[in-house]
């Protein structure tokens, strides 16, 4: 069993470390999944808004983060979830970047434009940036009074940050969405209030200046935030269109207590979007969440429901019109606009302690929605499953719902199941003899709290569900089932002891793992060389004496699955 808490510099330094697969004078073989064809990871539907705008100060102060140290420790969270979409709203605020009209840019000014973006475009991170163009909130310099130069601003924004080799930022810098403002009550708000019309006009301007340096470019409309379709979006939509402007994104955002995680919104939009033309637009929600504690003027909310509410929202809503989610955020903020009982500071997948209802122990620690996102993640992101359906025993009635995805891999099938009002067997249809059943709700420090399998009879199986989502996988060995992946390996050397400590891996398949250890790399997998039997450990740490120098020794971490398989070097 891991500790409670680590330190998360280290952390952040560990999982850089890993990529380059050297860590504290010894070295690790990372062991990726065996898997069929894949999309690629751009396809992903799962991200975290905000992880790399520079707005966690308090938390930095407290662990002594220079911005650069904070990042490394983003992106070694990063590599554990794997998620590959992040948005922030507060890096393309003209008034910042052009503090004169017509005067030189600052890309590095207050909000750090330049830094923030290329922290997210590190090549290891793998993930997409959605950047928004500020309406003009900040800085008071409204962008339709000037807009020859707000387009020529957009345009040498999108130029910088497009990847295309002119003018850029950096070499592995391609940013390709950009949203037209972020939240509608705001815009409406500014300069003496606007209407349907201002904001046609303010996303044209973007569009035409973003075209103007990358005709690919995909613009996203601004994010309605009531927990409803909003009067303005219809609209909107409609004038852009007789326009003839396109639509690429339309966004919603949307904070409900953990009781809330139906999100009528997206199947709304969509057929609002259709009616127009615009069949091909994406709908996504870049914030979204429910809080932990308890915030001024709410109910309490445990950490279970928080992380059931993710889950539920997550895939109720892939099934109802919705393309891509964002949580909010990564960590939490700090008295978020100087309010100590905003919702927004007890959000975050880590924990800060501070929010009211919060222990203040926990400064720095995963909360449980954190490990059900990773297992989320790993079973049902695009780049591992393909959607299926939504299973016939889905009732609003009984309050039980189901839904299905094909695994790539090997053609089998997932189930996310989950019941409102208690406990009870829910009977289904598979197409192997076993299936695997895990609880989505874990411990607080990752670990299952539900596992077993149940044979099938007849071709179905009875899973006791309840309102924990439940994870149920269809094995079969004939196929060769996935392999997991063991990360984040830490050594800790004590005399003639080895320390070796990892993350539990995110797949269902994984049983245990095989250690390595020997005096080569060449040789450090051969099946002599292996430690114990197979697997060698069932948790995810192993204490380890050699003889001699422990630094003359190279170790490697391999998953065995629930096949008997191990993954491949």
């Amino acid at each position: 069993m891991r500790a409670a808490s680590r330190n998360t510099a280290e952390l952040g330094a560990i999982a850089h470390r890993l990529r380059m697969l050297v860590l504290v004078g010894l070295s690790l073989a990372v062991l990726a999944p065996a898997q069929a064809e894949e999309p690629s990871w751009e396809q992903s539907v799962y991200g975290i808004f905000g992880v790399y705008a520079v707005e966690y100060g308090h938390f930095m102060q407290r662990m002594g983060f220079d911005k650069d140290e904070y990042w490394r420790w983003a992106d070694g969270h990063g590599f554990l979830l794997d998620y590959h979409l992040t948005r922030s709203n507060t890096q393309l605020i003209w008034p910042l970047i052009e503090p004169e009209i017509g005067g030189p840019y600052n890309w590095n000014n207050e909000k750090l434009t330049d830094g923030v973006i290329r922290a997210v475009y590190r090549p290891s991170n793998r993930i997409q940036w959605l950047g928004c163009f500020e309406s003009g909130r900040t800085g008071g310099r409204d962008p339709l009074a000037h807009p020859d130069e707000y387009r020529r601003f957009v345009q040498d924004a999108v130029e910088r940050y497009d990847g295309d080799g002119i003018d850029d930022a950096g070499p592995h810098v391609n940013v390709r969405r950009w949203q037209a403002g972020n939240e509608w009550f705001s815009f409406a708000s500014e300069f003496g209030g606007r209407d349907e019309d201002d904001y046609i006009e303010f996303y044209r301007l973007i569009q035409e200046g973003a075209h103007a340096a990358d005709p690919t470019a995909k613009i996203a409309l601004i994010a309605g935030t009531s927990g409803k379709v909003e009067e303005w979006f219809e609209p909107v939509v409609a004038g852009l269109a007789a326009a003839g402007a396109p639509i690429d994104i339309a966004d919603v955002h949307n904070w409900p207590p953990y009781t809330g995680w139906k999100m009528s919104e997206p199947a709304e939009m969509r057929a609002i979007l259709d009616s127009y033309g615009y069949v091909g637009t994406e709908i996504w929600s870049s914030e979204n969440g429910t809080w932990q504690g308890q915030p001024f003027g709410k109910s309490y909310q445990n950490e279970v429901q928080q992380a059931s509410m993710l889950i539920k929202r997550a895939v109720w809503s892939r099934f109802h019109g919705l393309d891509r989610f964002f949580w909010n955020n990564l960590m939490e903020w700090y008295r978020f606009s100087g309010n100590p009982g905003s919702i927004f500071n007890s959000m975050g997948l880590i924990t800060d302690g501070e929010g009211p209802g919060e222990d203040p122990e926990r400064f720095n620690t995963e909360r449980i929605a954190y490990w059900s996102y990773q297992m989320l993640i790993a079973t049902t992101d695009t780049t591992v499953a393909e959607p299926l359906d939504e299973m016939p025993l889905t009732s609003d009635q009984f309050a039980q719902w189901g839904y299905r995805f094909r695994q790539r891999a090997t053609g089998l099938v997932t189930h996310v199941l989950w019941a409102d009002t208690g406990s009870r067997p829910l009977t289904f249809p598979v197409s192997t003899e076993e299936v695997e059943v895990w609880s989505m709700i874990t411990d607080r420090f990752g670990n299952l709290e539900r596992q077993e399998r149940i044979t099938a009879a007849g071709g179905e199986v009875t899973v006791i569900v309840d309102t924990a989502p439940l994870l149920v996988r269809e094995i079969d060995c004939t196929t060769g089932a996935p392999r997991g992946v063991a990360a984040t390996l830490r050594l800790t050397l004590g005399g003639a002891d080895v320390h070796l400590d990892w993350f539990r891996s995110p797949s269902a398949a994984v049983a245990g793992y095989n250690v390595y250890r020997a005096e080569s790399p060449a040789s450090v997998r051969d099946v002599a060389n292996r430690l114990g039997s197979s697997p060698t450990t069932a948790a995810t740490e192993y204490a380890d004496s050699v003889a001699g120098d422990p630094n003359s020794y190279f170790y490697l971490v391999s998953t065995t699955d629930d096949c008997g398989g191990e993954s491949p070097p």
